[in-house]
């Protein structure tokens, strides 16, 4: 065998490597592309539903806080950084999965109290499609005169 067959030979092995390295990447391009996509489009119902059981959570540490007997000092968000740590808190705002700051309502009504937790949603803007609410009223209780011992 001759260089030159020698040098065609090696040349073809190396084109040979060469489209097998180029088909190969071209595969796991394509199955990086497939996993982002599948990972954007069930990211976003995921967080939705996160969204909503944050807001539940949230819901509940506040009928906590208002039902302890007796009555705790302090305000509801340092309470919220003592007994729950779990829920996102600065010293004057309670976030959301999205890190936005909820509204919430406390409104003592006849038949209890009212609670009410308000998120903007993913699009962090308010009166849009994607807000979220959690609303329910903290039942009084109806034996209140045997708990306080009358």
């Amino acid at each position: 065998m001759t260089e030159i067959e020698r040098a065609e030979m090696m040349s073809f092995k190396e084109t040979e490597t060469t489209k097998t390295t180029l088909v190969l990447l071209a595969v796991l391009s394509l199955a990086t592309v497939i996993v982002v996509s599948a990972g954007l489009r069930f990211r976003n119902p995921i967080r939705t539903r996160l969204n909503r059981s944050k807001l539940a959570i949230i819901q509940n540490a506040i009928g906590e806080y208002l039902s302890t007997s007796p009555p705790i000092d302090g305000s509801l968000h340092s309470f919220l950084l003592q007994k729950r740590p779990q829920i996102d808190v600065t010293t004057n705002e309670i976030f959301d999965v999205y890190k936005t700051a909820v509204k919430y309502v406390i409104d003592k009504r006849d038949d209890g109290i009212f609670v009410g937790v308000y998120s903007a949603g993913k699009d962090k803007r308010w009166g849009t499609k994607d807000d979220m609410k959690r609303e329910g009223t903290l039942l009084l209780n109806a034996n209140k005169e045997k708990i306080d011992g009358k």
